[in-house]
């Protein structure tokens, strides 16, 4: 899988970019890189990638 390249991108975009396009594929280590980045403090990503988690959690999204 091509994206999973991206996951330790230097820019957190990037990186949160591809972890949200392969959750449905390969949920650990996308989550993981997700988590990761909302830890980072790195903003706005980092703000991003929590709200990501935070719809995970609650069931709003649902990656497929």
């Amino acid at each position: 899988m091509l994206l999973r390249q991206f996951y330790g991108h230097r820019n957190s975009q990037v990186a949160l970019t591809a972890a949200r396009a392969t959750l449905a594929i390969d949920y650990v280590d996308a989550f993981k890189t997700i988590e990761e980045i909302a830890e980072s403090g790195d903003f706005p990503q980092a703000g991003d990638a929590g709200m990501t988690l935070w719809a995970l959690e609650e069931g709003i999204f649902k990656p497929s």
